[in-house]
């Protein structure tokens, strides 16, 4: 365990045209479905605030990508504290 906000059991490399699939689950959270609906599938369970965070991160780092054009493998890292 890294921390008390994050439990890390393995990791997952999601390429283009992989199937994504995210469903509410109760008032709290997400799920996020990466693979098909077989075995071959990953799942993540995200809080809502989590997963604003992972949302604006993510329009981060596609701009970045967008400015510096896709095919550059140098561009920054990105992080943000849940709640901030």
């Amino acid at each position: 365990m890294l921390g008390t906000n994050l439990v890390v059991q393995s990791y997952v490399i999601i390429n283009e045209g992989c199937p994504l699939a995210i469903s509410t689950e109760g008032t709290d959270h997400v799920r996020i479905r990466c693979g098909g609906s077989t075995g071959d599938a990953f799942e993540i369970v995200v809080q809502y605030g989590a997963l604003r965070a992972l949302v604006e991160l993510g329009v981060d780092a596609l701009q970045e990508v967008d400015a510096v054009g896709a095919d550059c493998q140098d561009v920054g890292e990105f992080a943000l504290q849940v709640g901030e």
